[in-house]
């Protein structure tokens, strides 16, 4: 059902042709944006899920954003168009033009969207290639004797002397301007210049477009900044396991379950008519990941051989 709502969906907006948007059609343009709305949450949902499909669907979609070759409507004698006179009258807000103000911003709501998995794609990479220094097989494995001195060398406060910095900078880099990183990037997919179109909608008297607008062109400017900010909130395991939960997935899932029982303590952690009797179970529950969150903190194992990937070597 969700593949025959995708295609519904990519259909409609490839059959607007130029993707010229007509202000007076007031109708058509509040089907666009219920269908540009689908389409954002079929991407949150994964069903845009391979670079073809997302291809395809950026180059109509980002027509529908180029607002330049919008116009008023029909002329009702000779049935051509009617351009705006004078041509910035596109930017007003009038009864008309919030369909298409919404529309466009539900268009820039997809992109959003396709640059949360490219951030999302380029961090896994930078990962695998952290993961390429410290496999001993691998032929970059070199930089993981310099990856653990870099480590060292911070831990003692003396400074590190190595080709790690130039080697992983230019693997940072290499995300951004060539190979599957690059073929993300909007422009390439939509094959329009992003930037440009949303500069013009900056111009439009409408509030919820100008600050999608502003947030996608930081996003595009920032996308470094996101990687690196990204990966300053891991750490890299010097093996697989760690103590006490043997793995990081384990870790994560009870971690999660005990978020759950304190935000609804108000529930069972309390003994009344309409609650019922104080959960004990439950209770039990959270000293016993207590218990075993206090027992990892002060193990003594590999874990000082763990690296943080943050400060100095991400700069």
């Amino acid at each position: 059902k969700f593949f025959l709502l995708r295609k519904l969906t990519n259909d409609f907006v490839g059959n607007f042709g130029s993707g010229a948007l007509v202000y007076s059609q007031k109708n058509l343009n509040l089907l666009a944006g219920s269908v540009t709305g689908l389409i954002s949450s079929l991407l949150q949902f994964g069903f845009q899920s391979t670079h073809e499909k997302i291809k395809g669907l950026l180059s109509c979609l980002v027509l529908l954003l180029d607002g330049r070759v919008d116009f008023e409507g029909y002329d009702p004698d000779h049935g051509v168009p009617v351009p705006f006179e004078p041509p910035s009258a596109r930017y007003e807000l009038t009864s008309n033009s919030s369909t298409v103000t919404d529309i466009k911003s539900s268009v820039i709501s997809v992109l959003m969207g396709v640059a949360d998995l490219r951030a999302s794609f380029r961090l896994a990479k930078l990962l695998h290639i952290f993961k390429s220094y410290l496999d001993p097989k691998g032929s970059d494995h070199a930089m993981g004797t310099q990856l653990l001195k870099h480590h060292h060398c911070l831990e003692i406060g003396e400074q590190y002397t190595g080709d790690l910095h130039e080697k992983l900078s230019r693997d940072f880099e290499s995300l951004f301007i060539e190979g599957d990183g690059l073929a993300l990037d909007l422009g390439k997919l939509s094959g329009r210049d992003i930037d440009t179109v949303l500069l013009d909608c900056l111009m439009y008297e409408d509030d919820k477009l100008f600050a999608a607008a502003l947030a996608l062109l930081d996003r595009t400017f920032g996308q470094r900044r996101t990687l690196i900010k990204a990966i300053g909130q891991v750490i890299l395991l010097h093996q697989s396991s760690i103590p006490v939960f043997d793995n990081v997935a384990s870790i994560i899932a009870d971690l999660g379950y005990l978020m759950f029982l304190l935000r609804s303590s108000e529930v069972w952690g309390v003994s009344s008519k309409i609650s019922g009797d104080f959960d004990d179970e439950k209770y039990s529950q959270c000293l016993d990941c207590f218990d075993k969150l206090k027992t990892y903190l002060y193990a003594q194992s590999s874990r000082k051989r763990d690296i943080k990937v943050a400060g100095p070597l991400t700069r």
